[in-house]
């Protein structure tokens, strides 16, 4: 964990964790702590403590030394007042926590596209297998333990091993036998290498199995898919273990979370604002969001998606499907509605903004380019990191994924200190939202090694 700043990943942990009475930390609470950990040392005024930034010390053991110099400075009682209902103190105890957990070995999920890679013939074949890093690179390391899943409309866990090295860039095999995409992996990446230790392929622990159990319900994995790098939590770790040694004892779980769709309430989408984000200083300035496409003109005169991708092909070429561009013209002429919230992304890894819809569809044909609009009342603009890699599509409906949304909507208030999330804005109908209609969603570019193409 050398030359590593731990902010984000601390502010990432405290999401996850659970106060005694089973709460959640809330988003100003997680604020109050980070800047306690960044600031409040330097008011000590300890000569014998040099770094006062403690999220620049990422070890343990070099942490309790020093939590023992502060917890022992005469003004430390007055400066943990100052901070607040002692989220000074408070946070010195959850980062020694937090730091102790990042160097014990943690579980992971790591998921393949069949459709891109043979996953199960690989684990049939091998015993050691080189896998992609696209989220938690600084937290994935040399020991911890990990599933391979398969996604598809069977997807489950094939196969549990260790990972031999910490995340470090991989040249691509361009003779792997398991590749089936043209596109996978012709770049150096960032991976690691496992060791299989056990092949699950003729008892799979099936995704349905831990949708259906109270503690699993909830996983990474199947509340947002979308990803190729997955925590798995200890008590989920011991489900999937007895699963595996056929101890298993089910919890039923209280309400299956399958993923659904809104129908009267605002929806949530992640936005792309032109290419590398190049449009958003203009989008935020004039209140509004656009996108290309600019050749089809009004998008209103298309009666159905088909129609619109029929039009694609005779303008720029029948040599291309237009699946996901017909979804994206569709959608944002169709789908998107009034006071529908909009978060807007920049790359992979970064959310720059938000706000609300406030038109119906406009073909602004007095603009040069991106005539397609919505007008767009901007309630935010800076710069948020998002954990792990975002989706690559310009735009992606997110609302059937709450805990998703969510989290993304908590982290404006750190900015606002307002809460954006209130129990009357849940979607109360609901229809089902299927494999096909997610595929479309989260399309992602298939020079990632085993990002996800289908519902997993």
């Amino acid at each position: 964990m050398d030359n590593t700043y731990l902010k984000t990943a601390f502010q990432n942990w405290m999401r996850r964790q659970k106060k005694s009475d089973g709460a959640p930390y809330k988003s100003n609470t997680i604020n109050a702590y980070t800047t306690a950990l960044k600031n409040a040392t330097a008011k000590l005024n300890l000569q014998n403590v040099v770094e006062t930034d403690l999220f620049n010390i990422t070890s343990s053991s070099a942490f309790n030394e020093v939590y023992s110099i502060i917890t022992s400075a005469s003004n430390f009682h007055e400066v943990d007042v100052a901070a607040g209902n002692k989220a000074y103190s408070n946070a010195l105890v959850l980062y020694q926590r937090f730091l102790k957990e990042q160097e014990e070995p943690s579980c992971w999920i790591f998921q393949g596209n069949p459709k891109l890679y043979d996953v199960v013939g690989a684990v049939k074949d091998l015993y050691h297998l080189t896998w992609a890093v696209n989220q938690s690179p600084k937290q994935i390391k040399k020991g911890d333990k990990v599933y391979i899943w398969v996604s598809g409309s069977n997807a489950g866990i094939v196969a549990a091993g260790t990972i031999l090295n910490d995340p470090e860039i991989k040249q691509p095999d361009l003779n792997d036998p398991y590749n089936r995409s043209d596109e996978l992996n012709k770049e150096p990446y960032l991976g690691v290498d496992i060791e299989i230790e056990r092949k699950l392929i003729h008892s799979m622990v099936e995704r349905t199995t831990l949708l259906a159990d109270e503690r699993t319900k909830r996983m990474e994995i199947l509340t947002f898919p979308g990803a190729t790098n997955f925590r798995v939590s200890k008590e989920e770790d011991e489900v999937i273990e007895s699963l595996i040694s056929s101890t298993y004892e089910r919890i039923p779980a209280s309400t299956t979370p399958a993923p659904t769709l809104a129908n009267d309430k605002k929806r949530y989408w992640l936005f792309s604002p032109g290419q590398g984000s190049s449009k958003w200083d203009e989008f935020y300035d004039k209140g509004i969001m656009g996108i290309s496409w600019d050749k089809l003109g009004d998008l209103k005169q298309y009666p159905s998606k088909e129609s619109m991708k029929l039009k694609m092909k005779e303008i720029y070429g029948e040599e291309y499907s237009y699946i996901n561009a017909g979804h994206l013209t569709w959608q944002f002429a169709n789908e998107l509605k009034i006071d529908d919230v909009i978060i807007v992304k920049k790359g992979l890894n970064k959310i720059i903004g938000r706000g609300f819809v406030t038109s119906q569809y406009i073909f602004d044909d007095s603009r040069d380019e991106y005539k397609h609009i919505r007008k767009v009342r901007w309630t935010h603009k800076g710069e948020w990191d998002h954990e792990g890699q975002v989706v690559l599509k310009t735009l992606t409906d997110i609302t059937p994924y709450t805990d998703y949304y969510k989290k993304l909507e908590n982290m404006f208030i750190e900015t606002t200190g307002e809460e954006l999330i209130t129990e009357d804005e849940k979607a109360s109908k609901y229809e089902r939202y299927t494999s096909e209609e997610f595929l479309s969603e989260v399309y992602m570019n298939e020079k990632n090694t085993t990002l996800l193409e289908t519902f997993c």
